[in-house]
């Protein structure tokens, strides 16, 4: 494994554990808000109810409780909603790291294809500097010649010229 896979496969490993992060800071929120609004609505029904004059003797301390559960409950909605936040920031930093191994985990795959098939290419240069060169002493015992001028022995393509002068594919 080249170091630039294992350093994917980190961060790979990296989201993962921050994805879970994240949604667990998103499950104990919305558990929370949920407790806080159900907490809410009782108050609510409990103080429209008294206002309607259908109240109960049980309304009073119970209006308390409530109360007080909430007090308790907004900091910690408060504490869970500044976790989510963090773990969503983890996140994009984590998916940004990501993104950044895969490039330069694609690069690092493309230089060693590149190099791989340079080296392929080279053998096929040599290969061929040697057919031109076997072709040349051919056409010469042919010809029965001392010299067989450059174009007369082997006439490259016009897209390997054009390649070879200006350096640009077509």
């Amino acid at each position: 494994m080249t170091p630039q896979a294992y350093d994917f496969a980190a961060a790979q490993s990296a989201l993962s554990a921050t994805t879970a992060a994240a949604e667990k800071a998103n499950t104990d929120l919305s558990a929370l808000q949920s407790r806080l609004s159900e907490k809410n609505q009782s108050l609510a029904l409990i103080q429209q109810r008294r206002l309607d004059g259908g109240g109960s003797n049980e309304d009073a301390p119970m209006v308390h409780l409530l109360q007080l559960d909430i007090a308790g409950l907004e900091p910690l909605v408060a504490s869970a909603q500044a976790r989510q936040q963090a773990a969503v920031e983890a996140l994009q930093q984590v998916q940004q790291q990501v993104q950044q191994a895969q490039v330069v985990l694609e690069r690092a795959t493309a230089l060693e294809a590149a190099t791989a098939l340079e080296s392929r290419l080279r053998e096929l240069e040599t290969l061929l500097m040697d057919g031109i060169a076997e072709l040349h002493t051919l056409k010469k015992k042919a010809s029965g010649s001392l010299h067989v001028h450059g174009p007369t022995l082997f006439n490259f393509s016009q897209q390997l010229r054009r390649f070879i002068q200006t350096g640009v594919l077509a």
